[in-house]
């Protein structure tokens, strides 16, 4: 036996039903007062059905489209909401997840994602996006990491651990990576214009000439603009990059 309470419940969360329901029995209320009417005649009936059909399909049609996009961003507000949940978690699980997530907002069509203070560690699920322009990395752990043959323009890597990650083929215009662990990092054939590297950390006091030799864009004007600082402590010695005066 159905449960009244459950049917009012689905009847009133799914506007498609609702309106079919109300259309139905609009119909009916009107079949009725036309069957009673003298002057009733089989034709009246069938112009206001033909008018009702009409009626029907265009609200339909709006309808699901209104739900269809309604939809779409609860989705997508649903998924970023459980991406808040998994930031500063590091672990592979939290990984594993956050992965999922990603996944199934691109293919909701979201277009920046924030993915800052998110724990990505030696996962290479991200060169399968080719366009991640404008994306949010900052703060995130990607060691290990691959891209490769995208698009990361107007990009924020700001704080990110890209320690011995992989740009292979990388748009990288106008992207932020100030702060940043690029320490054995790999650049090859990336453009590297407008790039801001102020105060990333890297592995070498030749790391300009390291790039030149993969064939990256834009390394001359970065030469011209930086310098890399060495920095010598009794463990390890520091290498970063500051403007030049």
């Amino acid at each position: 036996m159905i449960d009244k309470k459950e049917l009012s419940n689905k009847i009133s969360k799914s506007k498609t039903l609702l309106f079919t329901i109300i259309a139905i029995s609009c119909f009916l209320v009107v079949s009725v007062f036309d069957f009673f009417d003298q002057s009733f005649s089989l034709h009246d009936i069938l112009v206001e059905f033909h008018g009702l059909v009409f009626d029907l399909v265009i609200f339909g049609i709006l309808i699901t489209t209104y739900e269809t996009i309604s939809s779409k961003k609860e989705k997508i507000e649903r998924y970023n909401e459980e991406l808040n949940d998994y930031k500063f978690w590091k672990s592979e699980e939290s990984m594993y997840r956050t992965r999922g997530i990603i996944k199934r907002l691109v293919s909701l069509g979201e277009k920046k994602l924030d993915l800052s203070f998110c724990y990505l560690a030696n996962d290479n699920s991200l060169l399968q996006y080719t366009d991640m322009k404008e994306w949010n990395f900052t703060g995130a752990t990607l060691t290990n990491c691959g891209f490769g043959a995208s698009n990361i323009t107007n990009s924020n890597f700001t704080l990110a651990k890209l320690n011995r990650g992989t740009f292979i083929d990388v748009n990288l215009t106008n992207s932020n990576f100030r702060n940043a662990n690029l320490y054995l990092t790999k650049f090859e054939n990336c453009n590297l214009t407008s790039v801001d590297f102020l105060n990333a950390r890297v592995d070498s006091i030749s790391w300009f000439s390291e790039l030149k030799k993969s064939k990256n864009i834009g390394v001359e004007i970065l030469k011209n603009r930086y310098y890399i600082e060495e920095t010598k402590n009794e463990f390890t010695t520091i290498y970063k990059l500051q403007l030049r005066s």
